[in-house]
């Protein structure tokens, strides 16, 4: 088996360039690797056949929330916080996605006086 540089990872067929169809070779329990176009295959050096990760590339930005929020009446308000920006203590405050697998969330507030938004 050569590797070639272009395909390392061995996704697409070295004699026409297609991409792979995995094939269970039955009396043999090999996983070959089979080429739809021009026939050719051979076994596979791993036992998997694709991976797709994905990654979520949209984190919150605080610039990026609409401050009209403040008006939407099915969020949750808050009398219990500050504003650093003007004292206020009424806040609307939501959960978002952080990071850059979204895999946590974060408090969102935003102040009902001076739309001033920060992460709780």
């Amino acid at each position: 088996v050569v590797r070639s540089s272009r395909d390392p990872e061995r996704h697409f067929c070295p004699q026409c360039g297609n991409m792979w169809l995995p094939r269970e070779e039955r009396t043999t329990q090999t996983l070959m690797l089979t080429c739809r176009n021009c026939g050719y295959e051979e076994p596979a050096t791993t036992g998997k056949v694709y991976e797709n990760r994905i990654k979520k590339e949209v984190s919150t930005s605080l610039e990026a929330i609409n401050p009209q929020v403040i008006k939407d009446p099915t969020l949750q308000r808050s009398r219990n916080v500050t504003c650093a920006n003007c004292g206020h203590h009424e806040a609307v405050l939501f959960q978002a996605e952080s990071g850059p697998t979204a895999a946590s969330l974060s408090l969102i507030f935003v102040c009902t006086h001076c739309t001033h938004k920060w992460v709780g």
